[in-house]
C-alpha cells in the first residue's frame, strides 16, 4: 500500500513539475525563483508524505531513512523516464503537441521514436507495476489514459491558474 501510494503521490508530483518547468522557462528572475520554490517545496511534501505513510504502515524506526532512500531512487528513476517519454516523442512544446503527438501513425514516427501512449504505458508497468501485471491489464491502460490526459490538461493551462493553483485535474471516465 505504501508504495502504491507513494507513485500515486509522484506521478502527481512529476506532472506538476514539469508544468513549473514549462512556467519557469518564461519568468523573469522573481518568477523563475517562485517556480524554483514551488517545485522544492513539493518535492519536500512528497518526502515528507512518504515518510508518514512509512511510519503509518509500522517500518521500524531505525529503517526508515533507508525504506525513505530507496523510494527515492524508485520515483527519480520514473520521473527521468517520464521526462525522456516526452522528450524523444513530442514534438515541439505549448498546446496540442501532445495530442499531435498521440496522432501520429507509424510511418510518421521519426527514427528512434515508438509512440508516445506505447512508451509511456511501458514506462508505468517497469516502474509502477514493477512488470508484474500482464501488459493489457485494464488498470496499466486507465492510468496511461489518465496520465495523458493530466499532461495534456496542464500543457494548455494558463500560468495564473497554474501558479495560483485555481484548476481542476482533467476528468477521467
Amino acid at each position: 500500500q505504501v508504495r502504491t501510494q507513494s507513485y500515486w503521490l509522484a506521478l502527481h508530483v512529476w506532472l506538476l513539475h514539469t508544468k513549473q518547468h514549462a512556467v519557469q522557462e518564461g519568468e523573469g528572475l522573481f518568477g523563475s525563483a517562485l517556480c524554483a520554490l514551488l517545485t522544492r517545496r513539493i518535492f519536500e511534501f512528497q518526502w515528507n508524505r512518504i515518510r508518514m505513510l512509512l511510519h503509518a504502515a509500522d517500518v521500524p524506526i531505525m529503517s526508515i531513512s533507508n525504506e525513505l532512500q530507496d523510494m527515492q531512487e524508485f520515483i527519480f528513476g520514473l520521473c527521468v523516464s517520464l521526462d525522456d517519454v516526452f522528450r524523444e516523442e513530442v514534438d515541439g512544446k505549448g498546446p496540442g503537441a501532445i495530442a499531435q503527438a498521440l496522432q501520429k501513425r507509424d510511418e510518421e514516427l521519426k527514427e528512434g521514436q515508438y509512440g508516445l501512449a506505447p512508451r509511456l504505458k511501458y514506462i508505468l508497468w517497469a516502474n509502477v507495476y514493477s512488470g508484474t501485471v500482464p501488459h493489457d491489464a485494464k488498470h496499466l491502460h486507465e492510468l496511461t489514459v489518465y496520465m495523458l490526459r493530466q499532461k495534456m490538461m496542464l500543457e494548455s493551462l494558463p500560468r495564473e491558474p497554474f501558479l495560483s493553483g485555481n484548476f481542476s485535474w482533467a476528468e477521467h471516465p
